[in-house]
């Protein structure tokens, strides 16, 4: 378990399957999760964010916690390719596989639950269940 007064994230790039560039963050040690993007993220402002740092803390002490920056927001490229299923669901397998674990879990927030629902499809061995 890391304690909340040294965690840092740690900022990463990733090329999505269209080519579309996706910044993702890690913080913590232990079991990976991996959390989808939600809507108007931001990993530096979130990171400081009285909304959002509690959560982060919380998952980070935890676990090696993995979230990222959705196409057109944050960090991650504004002049992205298409708005879709596909794409979102493509981002979410670019960032897990460059956190480089075949077993995760994973966490969503808000109409985020689609691409893990689909991603897990495609990969249901390489998923934890708890």
């Amino acid at each position: 378990m890391t304690t909340p007064a040294k965690l840092r994230q740690h900022v990463r790039y990733v090329n999505s399957a269209d080519g579309t560039r996706i910044a993702w963050a890690e913080a913590g040690t232990g079991p990976l999760v991996v959390k989808a993007a939600n809507w108007l993220t931001h990993l530096e402002y979130e990171w400081e964010s009285p909304v959002w740092k509690h959560w982060l803390q919380f998952f980070s002490a935890h676990s090696r916690f993995v979230r990222y920056d959705e196409r057109g927001c944050g960090m991650s490229e504004w002049q992205a390719g298409k708005l879709s299923l596909d794409a979102w669901t493509a981002d979410l397998e670019a960032v897990a596989d460059a956190a480089g674990r075949r077993r995760r879990s994973r966490s969503s927030a808000s109409r985020r639950a689609l691409p893990p629902a689909s991603s897990t499809r495609s990969i249901i061995p390489s998923v934890s269940r708890r």
